[in-house]
């Protein structure tokens, strides 16, 4: 209103801010790739907090009309920045085996507090308080966010969930009798087994035909000689397996009481 735009100029607004977000988003991968996840994002939060201080001063009256779209424009960069950044900071972290619950809570935090800054934005317009202090207002909860990521341990939370995340992708890509054929429909990257999961299947000595056998030192088994296919060319059912890890956890306990002669009480 204070600009006196039409609806076809806010909607000309709107449009210039949406494709600004492209060059927006090409900007944040390129400051990603030079500072890194986590300083990016603070820097796009910077940048938003900046964009809602200096607006209030350049667009207030309908003279500054054409300096609108600019700003519109400048909007839509801090939207194909900091969205995107901010997702990807979330997943650095993310630990291994816990991506669904904690992008859960993620979504569901934005979502009860989203709802924060419009409201104190139309609260203070109502109010009869001028909107550009209105719009000032929300770089306060720009600054409050930048303040809070950069007390973030972004390198040792990063490595952690790095090493959380291998450590299920190794457990999850280990052939257990009962999961191995369940593996493929979740593992999340390429079949790269350690040393010890791959003396899983090992080609049977003698034979062209691709048949594999079951590995003694994972079996705990010095006798095993049972012939077992690929994990590809299996189409036995297999049963519910409720936690894969457990299950490796609990092979790799029994394989160890039989290497070491102690018997389960």
């Amino acid at each position: 209103d204070e600009l006196g735009l039409e609806a076809s100029e806010l909607a000309i607004f709107v449009i210039v801010a949406l494709l600004a977000s492209i060059p927006g988003y090409r900007l944040g991968a390129y400051v990603t790739n030079v500072a890194g996840t986590h300083r990016s994002q603070l820097l796009a939060y910077a940048y938003w907090a900046a964009v809602c201080l200096v607006f209030p001063f350049v667009c207030y009256r309908p003279a500054h009309q054409p300096f609108a779209y600019v700003m519109g424009a400048l909007v839509g960069v801090g939207y194909g920045w900091a969205f995107p950044i901010s997702t990807a900071v979330y997943c650095a972290v993310t630990h291994g085996g816990h991506e669904a619950e904690e992008m859960g809570i993620f979504i569901f935090s934005g979502q009860i507090v989203g709802w924060l800054p419009p409201v104190i934005f139309l609260a203070m317009n109502e109010s009869g308080i001028h909107t550009r202090w209105s719009i000032m207002a929300l770089a306060g909860f720009f600054a409050f966010a930048d303040i809070m990521m950069a007390t973030l341990e972004f390198d040792r939370l990063q490595k952690l969930g790095s090493e959380e995340t291998l450590r299920h992708r190794q457990l999850a890509e280990t052939d257990v009798p009962g999961v191995s054929s369940v593996i493929p429909s979740f593992s999340l990257s390429p079949r790269a087994l350690s040393p010890s999961a791959a003396n899983w299947f090992r080609p049977k000595h003698g034979s062209g035909s691709g048949d594999y056998e079951s590995s003694p030192t994972a079996t705990g088994d010095v006798n095993a000689t049972a012939v077992m296919p690929p994990p590809e060319a299996s189409t036995t059912a297999v049963p519910p397996v409720k936690d894969t890890e457990l299950a490796v956890l609990d092979l790799e306990a029994a394989a160890r009481r039989d290497a070491g002669g102690v018997k389960e009480e």
